[in-house]
């Protein structure tokens, strides 16, 4: 089984409670069992002596789980809960035992295609951009483009129809997921990119750990989120801004923490360039930072999906900014899903960047 691989991690968190405050899940359910700590010790009965079968409960506890990676941000050693979760899930697929939910979201993702208008050829930097991301937030998507246009950057839309496979990985379909960073490394390696933007930190997070976890040797491409490639756009001095009306802002990170290679800690810095913004930052960060519900939860449990979006929302209007700001297009959507009338304004950062052009 793959979570043999992970004996250590489980024998750990079955005993570890100090994950269980900040897990999102278990914020909504209040059952113990969809805790870090809780799913552990649901894996150590598998593993352990007792030998038990994978059943519905536990599959169903698996994939309640929305791998923000706050627990294994809070661990000690090397050990990730998060990626043993994920672990569990391939066994659960290969048993047969996925639920119905995610069988029917895996369809959907295979569904969910899209193809790039043809454009610069052999441009060095590629952009790597979702296909929910392209068919969910077209306008974004293009207001985020200008913004490389305005630089004068030279880019090309990498050829990844499938997008990355990372929710095909977070859900245990490694076969699926495999195939398709196969075929992304090969358009990757011929195109001959020397750097790599990533739209989306599930697609960041694929490329320089997931596929190697799927065995798959990666090229040798900077990786780069966009947002910090903003910020180097901005200190070059290739980016000025003007602020034309907005006068208050916050902003929540989708890796803040819980991704730490792909988590953008200088929104300040970039905000800076803004004239006469007050960037107002989230009271809570770090372990106490609220997680969005991800980019798989609002279409299989949208229920534990809309009460982790709930508290979100709560920690921006604490915060008492007219605008929050994120660079995840997935927590864009799930901030929306959960905005009402009276609430702050929601925006992605490159947009609210390309307005102040």
């Amino acid at each position: 089984m793959h979570i043999d691989k992970y004996a250590q991690t489980i024998f750990e968190w079955k005993f570890t409670p100090m994950a269980t405050y900040i897990c999102p899940t278990y914020k909504v359910t209040k059952n113990e069992s969809n805790a870090p700590r809780g799913l552990a010790f649901l894996l150590s009965l598998i593993t352990g002596k007792q030998q038990r079968k994978i059943d519905e409960v536990v599959a169903e506890r698996m994939y309640q789980c929305n791998s923000c990676y706050l627990c294994t941000s809070c661990g000690y050693d090397e050990t990730d809960p998060a990626l043993l979760f994920i672990a569990a899930r391939a066994d659960i697929v290969e048993a047969c035992l996925a639920p119905a939910c995610i069988g029917a979201h895996k369809e959907k993702l295979l569904k969910q295609t899209w193809k790039p208008e043809a454009g610069k050829q052999k441009a060095d930097i590629g952009v790597v951009v979702d296909p929910f991301i392209a068919t969910t937030f077209p306008d974004e998507l293009r207001a985020n483009l200008q913004l490389l246009e305005k630089a004068g950057i030279e880019h090309e839309i990498v050829n990844c129809e499938q997008g990355s496979g990372a929710q095909l990985f977070e859900l245990g379909f490694w076969d699926l997921a495999k195939s398709i960073a196969e075929q992304n490394i090969q358009m990757i390696t011929s195109g001959g990119y020397k750097t790599l933007l990533f739209f989306s930190h599930y697609d960041f997070k694929a490329f320089t750990a997931w596929y190697a976890e799927l065995g798959l040797q990666i090229p040798d491409v900077k990786a780069v989120p966009f947002p910090a490639y903003l910020l180097e756009l901005v200190r070059s001095g290739k980016l000025t801004f003007q602020n034309k009306k907005e006068r208050s802002v916050t902003y929540h990170d989708a890796a803040h923490f819980v991704r730490p290679q792909s988590s953008f800690l200088e929104i300040g810095a970039l905000l800076e360039a803004v004239p006469e913004i007050c960037y107002k930052p989230m009271w809570k960060s770090g372990r106490l930072a609220y997680s969005d519900a991800g980019d798989f939860l609002p279409f299989t449990y949208p229920e534990i999906a809309a009460g982790i979006n709930a508290q979100l929302l709560g920690e921006v209007k604490q915060t008492g900014a007219e605008t929050v700001l994120t660079s995840c297009f997935y927590a864009l959507h799930n901030l929306r899903q959960a905005s009402q009338p009276g609430d702050p304004k929601i925006s992605d950062l490159g947009t609210f960047l390309a307005d102040c052009l």
